[in-house]
């Protein structure tokens, strides 16, 4: 029998739908669990732990807390 594997993506698209950054995540507890003022948020052991795009999206999503995907 097969194990189960998660996996989830975060997709931004830019306003003008010209534009897509996908963004593999390992497990659904590692997508980030809300946005606000530019800041993506994510729960680590009880810690509120943010990443701002206010200046454009990274490569990739790292959280030295977490792990970078």
């Amino acid at each position: 029998m097969e194990s189960p594997r998660g996996k989830s993506n975060v997709i931004f698209i830019n306003e003008n739908q010209d534009k897509i950054i996908i963004y593999n995540l390992p497990m659904p507890e590692d997508l980030p669990k809300y946005i606000e003022k530019n800041v993506l948020f994510f729960n680590f052991e009880k810690t509120k732990v943010g990443i701002s795009i206010l200046g454009g999206l990274p490569p990739e999503l790292c959280l030295p807390e977490i792990g970078c995907n």
